[in-house]
């Protein structure tokens, strides 16, 4: 699992609230939470179809979009996510070198 793979637990505190502040984790069920958040386990997909919801992907694309406006510009953005994930939020397009 790539959670696994980070070795968060072998982190250093510093580095651990590094990886808090600043790795992103798009849920299906929270939206767009940070890596130290604590959230109760859940199984749930982004291609998972609610009634009167539809696609989570779809239900969660425009509140994304708005709410994480700008959120990678000017940084390194490492994007770990399945095309089924990607299909909620999409960075804005990186401005050309001047």
């Amino acid at each position: 699992m790539l959670y696994d793979a980070l070795g968060y637990d072998s982190l250093t505190a510093a580095q651990k609230r590094k990886a808090d502040e600043s790795v992103m984790v798009i849920s299906a069920l929270w939206g767009a939470i940070r890596f130290g958040d604590s959230v109760p386990a859940y199984r749930l997909s982004m291609s998972t179809a609610l009634p009167d919801v539809g696609r989570l992907a779809s239900f969660w694309k425009p509140q994304l979009t708005a709410a994480l406006a700008g959120v990678a510009d000017g940084e390194l953005l490492v994007d770990c996510r399945s095309s089924t994930y990607a299909a909620a939020w999409a960075p804005r397009p990186r401005r050309p070198w001047p």
